[in-house]
This record gives structure tokens, C-alpha cells and sequence, in this order.
């Protein structure tokens, strides 16, 4: 494995990344939305099956494309509480801004990267 590069890419440290918070943030949201009375079960699995589905619409090869779903990925998991009413759980809302956050610092150095290679080729 290894990061990001530009062109034609492998799968590296920062997709694994992804995946792993993703696959944390489906346990932990299980665990503290199922002992909440106030929220229904589909919010749990919309959100759950969102993120994973977007977190794994990044494993493009495409670089940029992989950046884009990354930042739609930290986008969702920092507006989900509110989109799906949740946000009075502190717990589940606590850790969607965390992990989101997160996701969004791991696509920072695709973006520093690609614009950067494109700065070079226009000079």
C-alpha cells in the first residue's frame, strides 16, 4: 500500500483509512442509536448504508473522482444528524463529526495534490 499519487492509482493507505472509520462508524452507530426509543431503525440503516455506499464509491481509480467521493463522504457524515433527525443523540452525533472530519482531513492531500499538479502542468 501506499498514498495517493497522481494518474492511475492503487488503493492505499488513506482508502483502507476510509474504510476502517466507515466500518467504526456503522458499529458505533448501531450501538448508540439502537438504545435510543427516539429514533426509528431505517435512520440507523439509511445512514449506515449510505456512508458505506459513497465510502466505497471512492475506491475509483480515478484520483480525482476518489478525492470528490471522499469530500461527498465527509460532507454526508457532518449533515446526517440533521438530514436524519439525530442530532439530539450525543453520542452518534458526536462521532459523525468526528469521523467526518477525519474523512475530510484524509482527502485534503489528494486535493493539495492535484491542484498542485496542475499548477505545474499550466507553467
Amino acid at each position: 500500500m501506499r498514498l495517493n499519487g497522481a494518474g492511475d492509482r492503487e488503493h492505499g493507505v488513506v482508502d483502507l483509512l476510509v474504510l476502517l472509520a466507515t466500518v467504526g462508524l456503522a458499529l458505533a452507530t448501531w450501538a448508540d442509536l439502537a438504545e435510543t426509543s427516539s429514533v426509528p431503525a431505517w435512520k440507523s440503516f439509511a445512514s449506515v448504508t449510505i456512508t458505506l455506499l459513497l465510502a466505497l464509491a471512492a475506491l475509483t481509480r480515478n484520483p480525482d473522482w476518489a478525492t470528490a467521493m471522499r469530500l461527498l463522504t465527509a460532507a454526508w457524515l457532518v449533515a446526517a444528524p440533521f438530514i436524519l433527525k439525530f442530532d439530539n443523540v450525543a453520542p452518534a452525533f458526536q462521532t459523525y463529526l468526528a469521523v467526518g472530519t477525519l474523512v475530510a482531513a484524509m482527502a485534503t492531500p489528494g486535493i493539495a495534490g492535484r491542484l498542485a499538479g496542475r499548477r505545474g502542468i499550466a507553467a
